[in-house]
């Protein structure tokens, strides 16, 4: 490549906001009591555990689709091919406009791959954790996150509390709370469809934000088509996806690379 940034840099900032969920102004904390729940917590609690409760039945997943990445007002679209199995396993390989794939990301469940086809970095191979993971996409997540929202069984690890708060319009908004900190905002229709998800730091600065706008049925599963990730106004992803195949028979290797090998397609 020439003149512009290096695919395997743009690999990378897809990874970093493909892990990222719906900045917005930090409310008022919910008021917690030792060993009780308020009536909102209680209804939020009903609403956690109904959120993927029909995708329950999907364990393994492949699909097709395109990411535009944006970055300072440069703009680069790429298509994609992805596999995982709930609730830890996951690959995405990124194809220039020919087909050829130039960058295969994987994890395993225990550590994380990342193989250039095209020689632009070296192999890297790392534990799983979120340090690691920050240090190669610039953010503290887990691939758990993302096979979340790829199954339309939203991963949000442990919380104490979910607190509903009813808003103007219809919608709802629920703080799930971890020691008596917001640490996740979701805003959901009133339909109870979930619209968006921010993640805070312990400071309560929003960290990153998912906005997931479009949902389609594949199979009898419901799951997001279109997520739109920001880091900031100037800086994103737009995830589409073009074809999705639930309970994919799945090759069990392909989320363990190895430097000496190529990696296919999932």
């Amino acid at each position: 490549m020439t003149d512009r940034t290096p695919l395997s840099t743009l690999f990378l900032l897809l990874l970093m906001f493909l892990f990222l969920p719906a900045c917005g102004t930090m409310q008022k904390k919910p008021s917690l009591q030792e060993g009780r729940m308020s009536p909102a917590e209680m209804r939020g609690m009903a609403l956690m555990s109904r959120l993927g409760a029909g995708n329950e039945s999907m364990n393994t997943f492949k699909g097709l689709g395109r990411v535009t990445i944006e970055e300072s007002h440069r703009k680069l679209s790429l298509r994609i091919a992805f596999a995982g199995v709930y609730p830890d396993r996951l690959r995405f390989s990124v194809m220039d406009v020919s087909g050829r794939v130039i960058e295969t990301f994987a994890c395993d469940g225990r550590s994380i791959y990342l193989m250039s086809h095209q020689g632009d970095h070296a192999f890297i191979h790392k534990k799983k954790d979120p340090k690691t993971l920050e240090k190669i996409l610039s953010v503290p997540m887990l691939p758990e996150e993302l096979i979340g929202l790829l199954t339309g069984r939203p991963w949000f690890g442990n919380y104490e509390r979910a607190a509903v708060t009813e808003l103007p319009n219809g919608n709802m908004r629920i703080d799930l709370v971890k020691k008596k900190s917001v640490w996740s905002a979701l805003m959901l229709s009133s339909g109870e469809n979930l619209q968006s998800i921010t993640r805070y730091d312990k400071k309560s600065r929003a960290l990153y934000q998912v906005i997931l706008s479009r949902y389609k049925p594949y199979e009898g599963f419901y799951i997001p088509s279109l997520i739109d990730i920001r880091k900031n106004r100037a800086t994103g992803i737009r995830l589409e996806i073009v074809k999705y195949w639930p309970n994919s028979g799945l090759a069990p290797g392909i989320f363990t690379l190895s430097e000496e090998k190529e990696a296919p397609l999932p």
